[in-house]
């Protein structure tokens, strides 16, 4: 046993013994013939298993070119697709987009995707949304801008100065005068 080699763990302070020979078979003429048409089979199974390796890296390839190429087109839109969003009345980046995603996921034309029932439903739910928040007043209350000396008195003349801007016609008045005198 010349070829045996042994390793002592560290750790447990025990011995182990790998034996690195090639058991020596007693092979017959038969059994020789047995042997080479094994060879024989486990080198062609080798090629044939580096040949679909081969193969399956090839289509993983070809796949991943033509998922990138699938997504390129879709990154642009063309001018009938943009006059179909026009038409549609979608001009926010957020519908466009999911728009275009829409279409994409289901191999459907811009056009063909803005009347599919799922995108029409979604356009009109943040068409709502948006008119919604439109018309609620979600900002500090501004007061308005101050009204001219002349508005009061012009208002005043009319009859359609409120109680409240008594002061305000008074105060207009005053200044009308002064600025007569000068």
């Amino acid at each position: 046993m010349e070829n045996e080699l042994e390793n002592v763990n560290s750790q447990n302070d025990t011995e182990e013994t790998v034996n690195n020979e090639e058991p020596e078979l007693d092979v017959s003429d038969d059994d020789s013939e047995e042997l080479a048409n094994l060879r024989k089979e486990n080198a062609t199974l080798k090629a044939q298993k580096e040949h679909f390796k081969k193969k399956a890296e090839t289509k993983a390839e070809e796949k991943s070119e033509a998922k990138e190429e699938a997504k390129a087109p879709s990154q642009e839109i063309s001018t009938f697709d943009a006059m179909a969003l026009i038409k549609a009345d979608v001009t926010e980046e957020e519908d466009v987009n999911k728009v275009k995603k829409w279409a994409d996921l289901n191999g459907l034309s811009l056009r063909e995707a803005l009347k599919d029932s799922v995108i029409v439903k979604y356009l009109a739910d943040k068409k709502e949304e948006r008119q919604t928040a439109l018309a609620t007043n979600t900002g500090t209350n501004r007061k308005s801008s101050p009204i001219s000396n002349e508005a009061i008195l012009e208002k005043a003349q009319r009859g359609e100065l409120k109680e409240d801007d008594i002061d305000k016609l008074v105060n207009a008045r005053m200044e009308a005068k002064i600025n007569k005198k000068l």
